[in-house]
């Protein structure tokens, strides 16, 4: 009887799970706990397919799989309350402690990876490899912790066969050593059929320093930590060049951790000219670096109103003018499809009250009228409206013929502690939440409610950090009791409106 090598059956196992899943045939749960009968597992079964992959292709590495199952969520009332109801058996605090752990983090299961030789060789390569799923059985993180070796990259090749079939999978954690250029080069391979959003490379050095690859191309990436990293200031500059305004990650990226590394001055005038015009990052982390109160100011500085620059507007009108010639194409476009017949809008004389008979039929419009007026609305459709950060009266302010921003107010928490700064940084954090407690907010800004000044050269205790306490708790009040824009409250709005 003729067989099919192990690697060309992986393939057509593969993209048999594949079109099973698609049509409703094989259910991923089932898949998930069913037992390896034909000794080839499925994609589905992440914990045993990447450890037998790894071994059939001949990788350097072996790996040795831990499943972790979450559990249900107990909130610690209950917990107390089942305590309670409990008085007559006494039991010690350890195990109490336990049983409050085991309900709220999980239970953990170890799953073998296929039969190593017994060798001190191959002991010493095995890479340690974690999986959480969640309540549902479902894959939500994977997880590379303390390998003190470098790791094969067929490893991230084979985890990229499985990640099409686990879309709940949103975490990537690869700590205390084992990284290397290639494998961050593998990993962004992944990024584009994946829905990874967060990253954590915490302790994990990397001489030549491209953890910036995984920003160089619009990603959903949300997470992003690299502390303790020994990041210098040109690989600063070059990770927040892809989240400035305009930027390939610039309308993604929330959280940016870069605690305890080599950054100066200049990377925080970097830093600075980022946050000028960034305005979809919340939480930043510059603590243990080496930023001095010179490189200090031009971060804070871009949190309350500022004059723009000359080169600052020379931007926006070319940012301007290149939105209106992207639409006036997309508009041509749209329109020669439209009087080719060609339109892939299939649903637009449905949706449309542009519709081309109708209007012909009532307006008795031209029928290049009709065309024109249909392709500006599938244009803004494609292309929306121009938006910029220095544009709008929401943005910015004309004081004394001088065009002024009012300041980034979306970042909402800083961690600045364990540097080098000195009493006059305190002074201008101080003006900062002054400034952004008075001034009028969108709904998407909150402004600083979080900054963290531990370990710099400052008083343990003065005036301006109690003016600085006491205006950052006004600012959160604010918050918490700013009116909340939801789907049932704007569908009530509607129905008074038509009532009315």
């Amino acid at each position: 009887m003729f067989r099919l090598p192990e690697k060309e059956r992986v393939v057509m196992v593969t993209s048999t799970n594949r079109s099973n899943i698609m049509s409703g045939k094989l259910s991923v749960e089932a898949d998930l706990d069913s037992d390896i009968v034909s000794g080839v597992p499925t994609p589905l079964q992440f914990d045993a397919f990447v450890p037998w992959f790894c071994r059939i292709w001949c990788a350097s590495n072996n790996v040795l799989v831990t499943r972790i199952i979450q559990g249900d969520y107990v909130k610690y009332e209950n917990i107390n309350r089942k305590s309670k109801q409990r008085r007559g058996k006494r039991k010690s605090a350890i195990t109490l402690l336990d049983e409050r752990r085991s309900s709220i983090v999980g239970v953990s299961s170890s799953v073998s990876a296929p039969v190593l030789e017994d060798t001190e060789k191959e002991k010493e390569r095995v890479v340690q490899m974690k999986t959480v799923y969640n309540n549902k059985k479902k894959l939500i993180e994977v997880s590379i912790t303390g390998c003190p070796f470098k790791i094969s990259r067929r490893i991230i090749q084979a985890i990229g066969l499985c990640i099409s079939f686990h879309s709940f999978l949103n975490r990537f954690t690869f700590r205390r050593g084992g990284l290397s250029a290639e494998i961050i080069y593998e990993i962004n391979k992944l990024l584009p059929r994946s829905t990874l959003t967060e990253f954590c490379f915490d302790d994990s050095y990397v001489r030549e320093g491209n953890y910036y690859i995984l920003l160089e191309n619009v990603s959903q990436i949300k997470y992003l930590s690299l502390n303790r990293c020994k990041l210098t200031d040109a690989v600063c500059a070059k990770i927040v060049s892809c989240i400035e305004y305009g930027g390939p990650s610039a309308d993604s990226l929330k959280i940016l951790e870069l605690g305890s590394n080599e950054i100066t001055d200049v990377g925080a005038k970097c830093i600075g000219t980022m946050l000028r015009r960034n305005r979809t990052l919340l939480h930043l982390n510059l603590s243990g670096n080496r930023i001095t109160d010179k490189g200090f100011e031009p971060i804070i500085e871009a949190l309350k109103q500022f004059d723009l620059t000359p080169q600052e507007l020379r931007d926006k009108k070319g940012r301007r003018m290149r939105y209106v010639q992207n639409r006036a194409m997309v508009f041509e476009k749209c329109l020669e499809n439209l009087k080719l017949g060609k339109s892939n809008d299939g649903d637009s004389g449905k949706k449309s009250i542009f519709n081309v008979k109708r209007v012909h039929r009532r307006t008795k419009r031209t029928l290049d009228d009709c065309y024109i007026a249909q392709a500006e609305l599938m244009t803004s459709g494609i292309v929306g409206e121009f938006k910029d950060p220095y544009i709008g009266d929401e943005n910015v302010v004309l004081i004394d013929g001088q065009l002024c921003s009012k300041g980034n107010l979306v970042l909402s928490s800083l961690n600045v502690a364990y540097n080098n700064l000195k009493f006059p940084s305190i002074l201008k954090v101080r003006d900062v939440v002054r400034y952004q407690g008075e001034i009028g907010k969108a709904s998407n800004e909150t402004g600083l409610v979080r900054i963290t000044l531990d370990g710099n050269a400052i008083p343990a205790s003065c005036i301006e950090l109690d003016d600085i306490d006491v205006c950052l708790t006004e600012i959160l009040n604010d918050v918490a009791h700013a009116p909340r824009k939801t789907r049932t409250s704007s569908f009530l709005r509607k129905m008074m409106a038509r009532k009315s």
